[in-house]
């Protein structure tokens, strides 16, 4: 696999923190850069996060460096030892695992067809992993008869869950069928020329990765469990799911830590779960913060988010002229209906005299033979934009930071009340950031928004409108970014507890469009705005109905903003 972008090592970090819910823990990306795992990005980061919470990371790549090291022709010991990690990873009890099983075929299916087609094919590093991709597809295992012997014993390494274990059967496998020359001339065993060429002087160098194995499994060093098990049982980071049933107080200052100064204490957001957490969501949280980096205490975290959010107010700075007139723009849209100064003319009691009008009085007893006139007064609208921050919009962070700025900052000026909110999911809880709130006379905070995790868009939806029509019953209009793709999956991570339905597929997008529908019965207008694959489409269709805009290009977001304002003016007036 190449080197990883930026963008995309924040994706497989998201990817690993979910599944290990050792969010914020600094996650090395540089196994996936391997020649093995030239995997797309999502099943190779899901392997990487079965591997930390599986086995302990560390101590892996500190195998694959030193193989390589001690070794000249080290492919075939190091791909059977990622066939062993992926053996182990891809099978074990991880919900998340479990559900991207379509993709790991995907992948096996595209390897096949082209290692099949490649001049190496019949090196035994390839031949190992079309053997093992044959295998786990259920294809005819059409290889050396030692190959195929060498995959059925790599079976013996789904369910291992301890590191030290892991490493004592990998070793009896290296002793089983690598034999170094002296070996082979005793046991006339493996006749393949490819392993015997491999084989060849390797005496010294096959010692060395032994006493890599015996350095990490003497009893001295670690008599009782495995690295990652000490590591994880004492990491800040994690969040003990049974211990949150336990100790609710304990994981709410864990979360407050990691997203920043709770809006409501404990008590309080309890019971907004319970008035608002219902139906499928049953048992899921709720956090309501602001997100100011200076309130997040955990120091991972604290400087991952100060340096997004650094990197969303250097776009502006180095376009502000633009954005500037592009609010300019906007406002200029919007006083066009905000100024209009029409009259309204109407019958009265009292007033300027109607002449044609006057018999009305003497044979109908009709009074209202007067005109007046009254200026007709625009009412300005409450406006929210809802911004999707999961993951899958991070590479869109700093455009849509900025257009929520432009959108805030033009209404601000107009003395139109709105705010700003983004919403995203971190383990159990519906994390919802206020950029702005009504009352904030600052937009800067728009440049807070950062994309992590997943998303819940039906409960996070509902949750912002419901909360929302408490405070004001004038026309409401909510705007609402979104890629078009609700989806969160709970990962099962500690045996005894409770299963949690995935929230995803045709489940999330009907959950989504019901939310929606509900709350336009009561009278709030929702808009969705996508920028996205054109394939999405269907979805967005489902959960919007005819109320969506799509636009190619972020940067035409305040734009479009401004059409949907002007229309709902003209319309609600």
């Amino acid at each position: 696999m190449k080197d990883l972008t930026y963008y995309e090592k924040n994706r497989v970090s998201n990817i690993v923190w979910t599944i290990t819910k050792a969010y914020g823990k600094n996650v090395d990306t540089s196994l996936l850069t391997e020649d093995y795992f030239d995997y797309d990005l999502l099943y190779g980061s899901a392997i990487l996060g079965s591997l930390y919470a599986t086995l302990d990371y560390s101590m892996i790549e500190e195998f694959s460096t030193t193989l390589k090291k001690s070794i000249n022709s080290y492919k075939e010991i190091l791909y059977l030892f990622f066939v062993c990690i992926e053996e182990t990873c891809v099978n074990a009890e991880i919900e998340y695992i479990k559900n991207i099983y379509s993709i790991r075929e995907k992948n096996y299916k595209e390897k096949l067809l082209e290692l099949n087609n490649v001049k190496q094919k019949d090196k035994l590093y390839n031949a190992i992993r079309l053997c093992y991709y044959s295998y786990i597809l259920g294809l005819p295992l059409t290889f050396d008869r030692r190959v195929v012997e060498l995959i059925m014993d790599v079976k013996k390494f789904r369910g291992i869950d301890n590191t030290i274990e892991f490493i004592k059967e990998f070793v009896n496998i290296l002793n089983k069928f690598f034999k170094t020359e002296k070996e082979l001339n005793t046991e006339k065993e493996l006749q393949k020329p490819e392993l015997e060429k491999f084989l060849e002087n390797q005496t010294n160098k096959k010692q060395k990765i032994f006493e890599f194995f015996d350095t990490y499994t003497s009893s001295e060093f670690n008599p009782n469990e495995s690295i990652i098990e000490i590591n994880f049982s004492k990491d800040s980071h994690t969040i003990n799911e049974k211990g949150s049933q336990r100790n609710e107080e304990k994981n709410f200052e864990k979360i407050a830590n990691y997203y920043g100064e709770p809006l409501y204490n404990l008590v309080t957001t309890k019971e907004l779960e319970k008035r608002y957490v219902k139906g499928i969501h049953k048992g899921h949280k709720l956090f309501f913060t602001k997100a100011e980096p200076s309130t997040i205490h955990d120091k991972y975290r604290n400087e991952q988010v100060t340096e997004e959010v650094n990197k969303n107010i250097t776009q502006y700075n180095k376009n502000v002229a633009v954005y500037e007139n592009e609010i300019k723009k906007l406002k200029t849209i919007l006083l066009q209906i905000l100024n209009q100064d029409d009259m309204e003319i109407f019958t009265s009691s009292a007033g300027k005299l109607v002449a044609r009008d006057v018999y009305k009085a003497q044979a109908f007893n009709n009074r209202h033979i007067f005109k007046k006139e009254r200026k007709h007064e625009i009412q300005p609208p409450i406006v929210d934009i809802v911004l999707d921050a999961s993951a899958s919009l991070l590479d869109k962070q700093s455009d849509l930071s900025i257009q929520a700025y432009i959108v805030s900052k033009a209404l601000q000026e107009l003395g139109i009340k709105n705010s700003v909110t983004s919403f995203n999911n971190f383990l159990d809880y519906s994390i919802i950031k206020y950029l702005k709130t009504y009352e904030d006379k600052d937009c800067k905070r728009c440049f807070d928004y950062y994309c992590s995790g997943g998303n819940r868009d039906g409960l996070a939806i509902d949750v912002i409108g419901k909360m929302t029509k408490q405070k004001n019953e004038q026309n409401r209009i909510m705007i609402v970014f979104t890629d078009a793709k609700p989806y969160d999956v709970q990962v099962i991570f500690e045996i005894g507890q409770r299963m949690k339905t995935p929230y995803q597929g045709e489940m999330a997008v009907k959950d989504t469009a019901d939310t929606l529908r509900r709350l336009r019965y009561e009278n709030l207008k929702i808009i969705g705005i996508f920028s996205g694959d054109d394939k999405d489409m269907p979805v967005l269709r489902l959960i919007y109905g005819t109320d969506f805009i799509y636009i190619k290009n972020i940067e035409r977001f305040s734009e479009e903003v401004g059409k949907i304002l002007k229309d709902f003016l003209l319309i609600h007036n």
